[in-house]
């Protein structure tokens, strides 16, 4: 056995003075020719598990009254159990890991590979929705990857933080049995509550940044908090008690990279079932472009509402005036309507296309007069929304814009009403405005005009006065 014994005798001697070494020796023999006996337990395994005990055997020391429990707990380490089973998974992937890090070139080609297969599928699944590919939209393999690596990666990392704080609370080691004499402290209980906190508000503030309710955000608390419980707490004599627990970096840095391998797969099934509902979207005649994850798009499909202009003389007279644009390959623009549920491939030499990048759909309300800003008393300028086809029902809302574009807010309620006293003499300001009905929204844009400060607004409205 190359294992070397002497340190380890003259350690446990030197804490158990009372001990005889023959028989000290005898007993850790016996242990080790037990623990290589076992299958899947190697030289170095074996060496690296006795070192990381010894490491930790000046700060437990006080735990084991006796050389029983301190060789119970060497036994524990070294002889399977569901514990040990554990770390030895953890540390296996943590040789994964390092094993990734020294061929960084072909993990980051494989992930790549994935990518491609995901987002593949991905586009492939929107188009289809329409009865095309993404290449006759004017998507190459190469350019998949391009329009959505980044967003993707931000996604990937923001799954894999979900999964990790998700199970932040069961991830320091527990002993399930211990001795008769061990003792217990509330130290390492703390520390896992304090984590488990921890995890809790930054998961709500992924479930925040994904949109979802507060109630699913309480629930993953109490889910937390549920298996904070069962891990640190034990019901010993009647009485709960505080496990045993091992708060170890390592444990945490490894589990982060476990979570790894089901964020990656997470990410190319979210992936795809977004696909899937924005082509349901398009399908139904209602306007895509590019989702983001904040600024980073992760997927670069798009269908957007298309104002149609023949220069040409039409081949197609179904063609409608207004489509969703998909996009163009070989000198054919690929143009979709919903109404037919039809998909058409016209040369872009014979039509001029103008894309209504605000409207949601080409049933949008259209604006046939534009918004405009006129003055309304002294030191005040409201905006007027204009005429829009169809109106009924619509609903506008108003935005005032600095030349820097910069929202301006006037802080009493009527959006469509602004004060000039606000802004330095002629200040360039405009309004947007945005129609909603029930069949879409669309906005409009009113002519920039110039406000400023004459001396006697300045005095009858004081700033921060009275506004009404």
């Amino acid at each position: 056995m190359a294992l070397e014994l002497d340190p380890l005798v003259a350690l446990l001697v030197r804490a158990y003075p009372r001990e005889h070494e023959s028989e000290l020796r005898g007993r850790l023999d016996r242990l080790i020719v037990e623990a290589c006996a076992q299958p899947d337990m190697d030289e170095a395994e074996l060496e690296e598990q006795v070192s990381a005990w010894v490491t930790q055997f000046p700060r437990r020391r006080e735990d084991w009254t006796s050389v029983d429990l301190a060789l119970a707990d060497l036994r524990r380490v070294l002889l399977p159990s569901p514990q040990t089973r554990r770390a030895r998974i953890l540390r296996r992937l943590g040789r994964l890991a390092e094993i990734a890090a020294e061929h960084y070139i072909a993990a980051a080609g494989l992930v790549a590979a994935l990518a491609s297969a995901f987002y593949g599928l991905a586009y492939a699944r929107f188009y289809e929705s329409m009865g095309i590919t993404p290449e006759q939209a004017g998507f190459t393999p190469a350019q998949v990857v391009a329009h959505s690596i980044v967003g993707g990666l931000v996604l990937l990392i923001l799954i894999t933080a979900a999964i990790f704080l998700f199970f932040v609370p069961l991830i320091p080691a527990r002993e399930e049995k211990m001795e008769a004499g061990a003792r217990r402290h509330w130290g390492p209980v703390a520390w896992n509550l304090t984590f488990t906190l921890a995890a809790a508000a930054g998961l709500a503030a992924l479930c925040a940044l994904a949109g979802r309710r507060w109630e699913l955000i309480m629930y993953l608390l109490v889910i937390q908090l549920v298996w904070w419980a069962l891990t640190s707490l034990v019901i010993s004599e009647r009485r709960l008690k505080p496990a045993l627990l091992e708060i170890s970096v390592d444990r945490y840095v490894v589990t982060g990279i476990a979570c790894l391998i089901p964020a990656v797969l997470a990410t190319g099934v979210v992936t795809y079932l977004k696909a899937e509902s924005l082509g349901e979207r398009a399908t139904v005649g209602r306007a895509v472009r590019n989702p983001k994850i904040g600024v980073f798009p992760f997927l670069g499909v798009h269908a957007e509402p298309a104002e149609v202009a023949w220069v040409a003389d039409p081949k197609l007279r179904t063609l409608p005036r207004c489509v969703l644009y998909l996009g163009s390959s070989e000198g054919d623009a690929v143009l979709y309507d919903s109404h037919s549920s039809s998909t058409f491939h016209v040369p872009t030499g014979n039509i001029a296309i103008d894309l209504e990048g605000d409207r949601s759909s080409c049933e949008a309300p259209v604006n046939v007069r534009s918004p405009e800003i006129v003055p309304d008393g002294a030191g005040k300028v409201i905006c007027r929304h204009g005429d829009w086809r169809p109106s009924e029902h619509a609903r506008y809302e108003y935005e005032w814009i600095w030349v820097d574009h910069e929202l301006v807010d006037n802080g009493d309620g009527r959006p469509w009403l602004l004060y000039e006293w606000a802004f330095p003499p002629n200040a360039v300001v405009y309004c947007r405005v945005t129609a909603h009905t029930a069949i879409g929204e669309d906005t409009a844009l009113a002519t920039p005009v110039a406000v400023n400060v004459e001396p006697a607004i300045s005095e009858s409205v004081p700033v921060g006065g009275d506004r009404h």
